[in-house]
């Protein structure tokens, strides 16, 4: 223990000892084993209560075609030489699969704005694909509805807890299975799915519908998409869920829907060119057109391949000296017009 002394001589301890501490919680005791017991109750609670969360990764490879197809060829060339990089292309390929329109397509395909949980323990466990229900709606519900569903004997079901756009309608029906019922949220129909077994009997799953394009930003924000590397042309995707199959599915659809995207792109530019020079030939024919009129307005006089405008009134016919003339010229490659203005020179 280091000891320092004082202007008196007498030593003074710089720290407290172990037994002056132990001698203030023994006292206390009881206080410090509840803040362990309730920290430790607490902890396992959450634990029990919040279902595990799952991360799915893929990858997907962008095909730049700008390096043949595209005018800017040169500056690709120095790209692979380190001195003029762009990842124009790539980083607009990553805004696109993070765009709110593929995700909304993905939530509208798989039906994940449509939710049927059912309680297991302290957790409430997403029923994925394997809900013994299906709502159905006679006609398209836009508004947010949440409501519990009890499958009872005999083919009975209960729905009650209705909460329609925020409120609580206090609502309450009972039918049986395929009947129409009209309740605030539409009228919708209950069926039972090939996943319905007889222990769901009496259990109480809760059904939540949120308008689509509420449950496409929520997943926008939760996907991740990143290149692989600086000079790669590969994004990396992940997502985050509590349901491995929902997370793979959605990966999988947004790709899909990509790809599709992608096509469509290609086509509507293969048509627009197509139309483009459609149109450019439909000018060039009635330009070749007007040509070809002007040239039937000469009154023309061929004389072995040589064509000499009416309005010289030159008679060729029969003289040799311009025919030697001509041909001695088109021995050289000489223009026809230049051939034809001697023709007329010669024989005036």
């Amino acid at each position: 223990m280091i000891k320092n002394r004082t202007n008196t001589g007498k030593p003074t301890d710089d720290f407290i000892r172990i037994q002056d501490l132990w001698g203030m919680f023994i006292p206390k005791w009881y206080w410090f084993a509840t803040s362990l017991f309730v920290a430790l109750a607490t902890a396992s609670l959450y634990l029990l209560s919040t279902p595990n969360v799952y991360t799915r990764t893929a990858a997907i490879l962008i095909k730049d075609d700008s390096k043949n197809n595209s005018p800017a060829s040169a500056m690709n060339e120095f790209a692979d030489m380190g001195i003029f990089k762009s990842n124009t292309n790539i980083n607009n390929e990553l805004l696109t699969l993070k765009s709110p329109t593929l995700m909304t397509e993905v939530v509208k395909r798989l039906g994940l704005n449509e939710i049927y949980t059912i309680r297991r323990g302290l957790k409430r466990i997403e029923l994925y694909k394997s809900s013994p229900i299906l709502v159905t709606y006679l006609f398209d519900n836009k508004k947010s509805v949440s409501f519990d569903i009890e499958v009872g004997a005999q083919n009975k079901f209960y729905l009650s807890n209705f909460i329609v756009a925020g409120e609580e309608t206090g609502e309450r029906f009972e039918g049986i299975i395929g009947d129409s019922i009209q309740t605030s949220a539409g009228t919708l129909a209950i069926s039972l799915t090939s996943q319905y077994e007889n222990f769901f009997t009496g259990s109480t799953i809760q059904y939540s519908k949120e308008p689509a394009d509420m449950v496409a930003d929520s997943y926008t924000q939760k996907l991740w998409a990143e290149l692989g590397n600086e000079d790669a042309t590969i994004i990396n995707l992940s997502i985050d869920d509590a349901s491995v199959q929902k997370a793979e599915d959605i990966l999988n659809t947004l790709i899909e829907v990509y790809n599709e995207k992608w096509i469509q792109d290609k086509n509507q530019i293969a048509v627009s060119t197509s139309r483009f020079i459609g149109e450019r030939l439909g000018v060039i024919e009635n330009e070749l057109g007007h040509v070809d009129e002007n040239i039937s307005s000469f009154d023309l006089k061929d004389v072995e391949g040589c064509s000499i405008h009416a309005e010289w009134n030159v008679p060729l016919n029969g003289n040799p000296e311009i025919k030697n003339a001509i041909a001695e010229l088109e021995a050289e490659n000489m223009p026809i017009s230049f051939v034809c203005s001697i023709a007329a020179i010669v024989a005036a």
